[in-house]
C-alpha cells in the first residue's frame, strides 16, 4: 500500500515539475535595450511614428524630445519641442510623419512640424487638462480629449483658418481616454465612471460596457477592431468585442491601478502599465500573461509597441537621477496573414503566444494607430495619459468613419 502511495506521489510531483518547467519556458524574454535620456524630470508619454523610424518622449519637464530609430542612428536624439507650461501627458505622430502633437496639463495642445520643431498651431479651446491626442487613420483629422468633458475634432487642412472651429462632443463626465468606435461617427469613452460608453457626436450613449468596479483610466482598440481593452482602478483589464458590446475575458495580475494599454499592430499582444511600476505583456487570444518588463521605477505611465513589435517604449517615474523613456527589446515579429492559396505561414515570431506567423522582412507598419486602433492607449483620470495612435499596421482592416468638422451626427 505504501509503495502505491509513494508511486502516486512521485507521479504527481513529476506532473507538477513538468508543468512548472512548461510555465517557465512559456515566458517570453524582454530585455532592457536603451535609455532615451536627456529629460530633466519624470516621464509621462511615448509615441512611435507609423513607420517606426522615430520615437517621441515627454513628461514633467514640459518638453518633447525626438529620437531616431534607424539602424545607423538607433536611439540618437534629434531635436526637442517646447512651448508648454505644464506636464505633457499625451503624444501622437501623424501617419505621414509631417506633424507631431502634444497635449498637456496646461490645458493646451501643440502641433509641431516634425522636421523643423516649430509650432504650427496651439489649441487653446479647453479649460482643463488634455488627456489624449490622436489622429484618425487617414491623418487628416486630429482628435483631443480633456477633463473638461469634451472630445474635439480638428481638420488638419484648415487649422490655419481660425474662423473654422472644431467639432465638439460634450460628454457628461471628464474624459480620461477615448478610442474610435467601429460604429460610424462614434467614440468609446472612459471616464471616472466604472462603465465605458459608446457615444455619438451629440454626446448621447448608444451602448454601455459594464463590468469594472472602479473608474476606467484607459482604452485601447486593436487595429482590426476585433478587440477593445479597458483598464481600471480596480486593477483589472477587460477585453470586449467592440462591435457587439459583449465581454470576452478578464486579464488579472496587476496589483494596483492600470494606467495605460496598447495593442501590438497585429493585435496579438497587449502591453499594460500600472502605477506601482508593473509592465506586463499579454497574449490576447489566450488571455495569459507572457512577459513582465524589468521594473525601473515606481509608476509606469505608458508603454507602447513599435509598429514592427521589436521594441516596447516605456515612460515611467524612474528611480535614480537620469530621466528618459526606456526601450526594451522583444522576441516578437508582426504576424502577416498568409495569402489565400499560398500555403501556411512560417512561425517567425518567438515567444509563448507567437503562434504561426508568415515570414516577413518588413515588420514596420505604415497605417495609423489603435484608436489610438493604440493601441492606445491610455489616459489616466488625472490627465496623465498618452496615445498610441502612431503605431498602426498595414494589416489593419477597414477603419471606422471619423467624426469630422463637416458632419456632426
Amino acid at each position: 500500500m505504501n509503495k502505491i502511495i509513494f508511486s502516486l506521489i512521485g507521479i504527481l510531483c513529476s506532473i507538477q515539475g513538468a508543468t512548472a518547467q512548461k510555465d517557465t519556458l512559456s515566458r517570453d524574454t524582454i530585455v532592457f535595450s536603451k535609455l532615451l535620456d536627456g529629460h530633466k524630470a519624470q516621464m509621462e508619454a511615448v509615441a512611435f511614428s507609423s513607420d517606426g523610424s522615430w520615437v517621441a518622449t515627454a513628461g514633467w519637464d514640459n518638453e518633447v524630445r525626438l529620437y531616431k530609430l534607424d539602424s545607423l542612428n538607433f536611439g540618437v536624439f534629434t531635436r526637442s519641442f517646447g512651448g508648454h507650461r505644464g506636464a505633457i501627458t499625451t503624444l501622437a505622430i501623424q501617419p505621414s510623419n509631417k506633424h507631431l502633437v502634444s497635449g498637456s496639463r496646461d490645458n493646451t495642445f501643440n502641433i509641431y512640424d516634425l522636421q523643423t520643431g516649430k509650432i504650427v498651431f496651439t489649441g487653446r479651446d479647453n479649460i482643463a487638462a488634455i488627456t489624449r491626442v490622436m489622429f484618425d487613420p487617414s491623418g487628416r483629422y486630429l482628435m483631443t480629449s480633456s477633463l473638461d468633458k469634451t472630445i474635439r475634432v480638428y481638420d488638419m487642412d484648415s487649422l490655419s483658418n481660425y474662423r473654422k472651429k472644431p467639432v465638439v462632443m460634450t460628454y457628461s463626465r471628464p474624459v480620461n481616454d477615448f478610442a474610435l468606435s467601429p460604429a460610424k461617427f462614434k467614440f468609446m469613452v472612459a471616464s471616472d465612471a466604472s462603465v465605458v460608453e459608446q457615444v455619438g457626436m451629440n454626446g448621447k450613449s448608444s451602448r454601455a460596457f459594464a463590468g469594472h468596479s472602479a473608474k476606467v483610466n484607459c482604452i485601447a482598440m486593436s487595429n482590426d477592431m476585433k478587440w477593445m481593452a479597458t483598464g481600471s482602478d480596480d486593477k483589472m483589464i477587460r477585453l470586449w468585442n467592440p462591435k457587439t458590446g459583449l465581454f470576452v475575458k478578464e486579464l488579472s495580475g496587476h496589483t494596483w491601478k492600470i494606467t495605460s494599454l496598447n495593442f501590438s499592430s497585429d493585435g496579438r499582444y497587449l502591453v499594460s502599465t500600472c502605477n506601482n511600476g508593473e509592465v506586463k505583456v499579454w497574449n490576447v487570444e489566450s488571455g495569459l500573461e507572457v512577459a513582465e518588463l524589468p521594473s525601473t521605477g515606481n509608476n509606469a505611465r505608458q508603454a507602447v509597441f513599435a509598429p514592427n513589435l521589436k521594441y516596447i517604449a516605456l515612460a515611467s517615474f524612474q528611480n535614480g537621477t537620469l530621466f528618459g523613456a526606456n526601450l526594451y527589446k522583444t522576441p516578437y515579429k508582426v504576424y502577416v496573414k498568409p495569402v489565400k492559396g499560398a500555403g501556411k505561414g512560417d512561425a517567425t515570431g518567438k515567444g509563448a503566444a507567437a503562434g504561426k506567423a508568415a515570414t516577413t522582412t518588413k515588420g514596420a507598419a505604415t497605417g495609423n494607430g489603435k484608436s489610438t486602433g493604440s493601441g492606445t492607449s491610455s489616459g489616466s483620470s488625472t490627465g496623465k495619459g498618452a496615445t498610441s495612435s502612431s503605431s498602426g499596421s498595414t494589416n489593419a482592416k477597414k477603419q471606422p468613419a471619423t467624426p469630422s468638422p463637416k458632419s456632426k451626427k
